[in-house]
């Protein structure tokens, strides 16, 4: 077991060198924020020494919180461990910690480069297989820099670059100038992933006029239906829209997951088809559900 100690350390003296390893996520910032002012800060930072500094890994939005609430000693979790062994860390607590795929990506990208660890080293410490390290590997590679750098700063929603845009850019045969130019109209608006996935269908599948739209900036025409936040439905509609818009995003990933899984473990395979045959098994009553669905709730 890692051996792990808590001291307490002054904000300025946090070395933030992996900050651009994360991706902001203002909503989550909000809930962290109006936590620290309420309870103050409940969980220590998480990071190394190294040459004197303590460099942060774990609690990038707590840190800011507390700036931005004047709290200026945290209280920091110092893990005793080499730098290699605590980016592994993190991507071994990535299932709690809820870390995206292209954060989990940049962690193995910089695991390879500047700790020269090869896919099958971080698969072993990981209990993972190679093929979950190369997926991450392809997600960067086939994301241009200029896509990667809207997603890192904010300004465009990452489970909409990962999944919505690529199964365009393979499904569609669309090109990655395309997808650039589509990102560039798109980017720091504000915008949900629920808005991009409409705007991307019309921009991708809509024809030139709609293009030409949206490439310009004129993105009402496209959004101008009432968004489901603004609509007033009840406790038991709330629940049955956040199921449906559930689905319709799981369904996209693993339309896109599923056939790059060609060699896995034997584990693997035994579960994933375990739980195949039970969806298989579902899918006759569900696809009859949605179309009745489609009929009864169409509007004219």
């Amino acid at each position: 077991m890692e051996e792990k100690v808590d001291t307490s350390l002054e904000t300025s003296q946090i070395d933030r060198r992996y900050h651009d390893l994360k991706i902001p996520n203002p909503k989550r910032e909000k809930e962290i924020l109006a936590s620290v002012s309420e309870k103050g800060l409940l969980e220590a930072l998480g990071g190394i020494r190294a040459n004197g500094a303590f460099i942060l890994l774990d609690g990038f939005k707590r840190l800011k919180a507390c700036e931005k609430l004047g709290i200026l000693q945290v209280v920091v979790c110092e893990w005793r461990m080499d730098e290699a062994s605590a980016l592994l860390l993190l991507l071994k607590g990535s299932i709690t910690k809820s870390l995206h795929i292209f954060e989990e990506a940049k962690i193995v990208i910089q695991l390879q480069k500047e700790h020269h660890l090869t896919s099958r080293e971080i698969a072993d410490q990981l209990n993972r297989s190679t093929g979950w390290v190369s997926t991450r590997i392809n997600f960067l590679n086939e994301t241009s820099s200029f896509v990667l750098e809207k997603v890192f700063s904010g300004q465009f929603p990452a489970t909409s670059a990962a999944y919505a845009l690529r199964q365009f850019k393979r499904l569609n045969k669309v090109s990655g100038v395309e997808i650039d130019i589509f990102v560039k109209a798109t980017s720091g608006k504000n915008l949900s992933t629920r808005d991009i996935d409409l705007l991307a269908k019309r921009y991708f599948l809509g024809g030139d006029e709609a293009k030409k739209n949206i490439t310009e900036g004129r993105l009402g025409n496209f959004l101008s239906s009432p968004k489901r936040s603004d609509v007033p439905v009840s406790n038991q509609e709330s629940d049955v829209l956040n199921d449906l818009e559930i689905i319709r995003k799981y369904m996209d990933r693993l339309c896109l997951k599923l056939p790059q899984r060609k060699s896995s473990s034997s584990n693997f395979n035994s579960m994933a088809s375990t739980f195949l045959e039970g969806i298989s098994g579902k899918l006759s009553k569900f696809t009859s559900v949605i179309q009745q669905g489609l009929k009864e709730f169409k509007c004219d």
